[in-house]
């Protein structure tokens, strides 16, 4: 017993020994979940009843070996009048053996849970987004209680539903589209009363009898993820790798991953509720483009960067041609479906690298680095003929003439500021305007040298 690695390991080397000895067969049944948790020559616990049909085929002899914490019994087949006197000393002597192997066994595993949580925390802290979460917490939940099934529930606002966010021992077409109304099954009654529910086995319990065909054990647990007082979500475990039920030290260990669960979901959702504010804050909400304010902070970023690089930079200023007529005409939602199917058409034909915006109303704005003053035309023209002739059109735009846009280039000077590349490329967009409409006009280049880079101080001339 001193060499066991834990509690059913002690009881395995009991069983051995005794049946060695008196050469019978012979068992140790935990009376607190009717559990056998060990047999004579076996390495997995058989059902009750086979052990059962065993011990009405004769006499046995029933020796008890509760310590006040746990009671357990050691069945021997036999005739107690014949045993009794030798199992008197193993009587006296098991008890508190038992009892310390149980009490050096929850050390260990407390101590492995200080571990496990600890790494959990870690992985939940650096993991960032909701699924990545709910996948690191079923994989330490089941290394952590020995589970073959784990899976993680969370509440959807939006569907007013429990769903599945990531399991582990389940085939994912069986999962996927499982949703769970709260107060209903297992995890939905979990959720809504924020209550753990733990059987050990599930045949006594008549309502959820028929649970035991899709499973290989007995026994479950499920406990309530609890973050800022309300429940999120429903951590859940079944089929012990070793067959048996989920003892107290398992429960309390979920209920320490379901801990760091709510912290890390807490951390994931906060951090993804940021990403939308701030793509809220950047990103105009009817073309998915930039808006105005980002495409003025990009707009003085990239100059920086021409200026640092010896590089060059255009800016093209783009308007729809009779907008406010479609608007008058067809309404305001043909006038939305329009400004969608220009921003797609910009979208396909800018460069990854282009700073393409929403600059108000029915006018865009694009800057493109590294642009000459020859392709940078040649890109304008080829914006002006694809929205005229390849853009997608949907059922919203039936019946409206083709859309065309007006296009004013600049290119950057030296020493110009962002202000002035706009009211230039805004003077070339009204020449446009002005001059028929559906064309490109660039602004005259400044007779002003190169760009040359701003690092450093140049040397006074004397």
């Amino acid at each position: 017993m001193a060499l066991a690695t834990d509690h059913r390991a002690a009881c395995a080397a009991i069983t051995r020994e005794i049946s060695q000895a008196l050469c019978v067969p012979s068992w140790i049944i935990d009376d607190n979940v009717q559990e056998i948790v060990a047999v004579a020559g076996r390495d997995t616990s058989p059902d009750r009843a086979e052990v059962t049909r065993q011990v009405g085929r004769g006499a046995w002899t029933a020796i008890p070996l509760g310590d006040g914490d746990r009671s357990a019994t050691l069945v021997v087949a036999g005739n107690g009048v014949t045993f009794g006197p030798l199992l008197g000393g193993v009587a006296a002597w098991l008890p508190p053996a038992l009892a310390a192997v149980r009490e050096r066994d929850r050390r260990a595993r407390a101590d492995a849970l200080v571990v496990d949580v600890y790494k959990l925390a870690r992985r939940a802290s650096r993991s960032g987004a909701i699924d990545a979460v709910c996948q690191h917490v079923v994989e330490q939940a089941a290394r952590t209680i020995s589970a073959d099934r784990v899976a993680i529930a969370l509440y959807r606002p939006d569907e007013h539903r429990l769903s599945l966010a990531a399991a582990r021992g389940y085939e994912l077409s069986d999962v996927n589209d499982v949703r769970i109304q709260p107060g209903e099954w297992v995890m939905g009654h979990v959720y809504s009363s924020r209550r753990a529910v733990v059987v050990r086995d599930v045949r006594r319990v008549h309502a959820l009898s028929d649970v035991t065909r899709r499973y290989r054990t007995f026994s479950f647990a499920a406990l309530p993820i609890v973050a800022e007082g309300r429940a999120v979500g429903v951590l859940s475990a079944t089929d012990k790798c070793d067959g048996g039920a989920f003892t107290r030290q398992d429960v309390a260990a979920l209920r320490a991953i379901c801990g760091i669960a709510s912290l890390g979901l807490t951390a994931a959702r906060s951090e993804a509720e940021v990403s939308r504010l701030t793509h809220a804050a950047t990103i105009d909400s009817m073309t998915g483009l930039f808006n105005r304010q980002s495409f003025d902070v990009r707009l003085r970023q990239e100059i920086e960067r021409a200026r640092r690089s010896s590089g060059t930079l255009a800016l093209l200023m783009i308007d729809i041609d009779g907008f406010k007529a479609v608007n008058d005409t067809h309404g305001h939602p043909t006038g939305d479906a329009v400004l969608q199917a220009v921003s797609d058409v910009l979208r396909s034909v800018v460069r990854v690298f282009d700073v393409c915006a929403r600059y108000g109303g029915d006018e865009f704005a694009i800057v493109m680095p590294n642009s000459e003053r020859v392709s940078i035309t040649a890109a304008a023209e080829r914006i002006r003929e694809r929205m005229t002739t390849s853009y997608e059109r949907d059922d919203r735009l039936t019946g409206l003439r083709p859309v065309t846009v007006s296009i004013g280039v600049a290119t950057l000077a030296a020493s110009e500021t962002a202000e002035e590349i706009v009211q230039r490329a805004d003077e070339s967009l009204y020449r446009a305007k002005a001059e028929g409409k559906n064309c490109v006009r660039v602004a005259p280049s400044r007779a002003v040298p190169r760009l040359r880079p701003t690092v450093g101080r140049a040397k006074a001339r004397p």
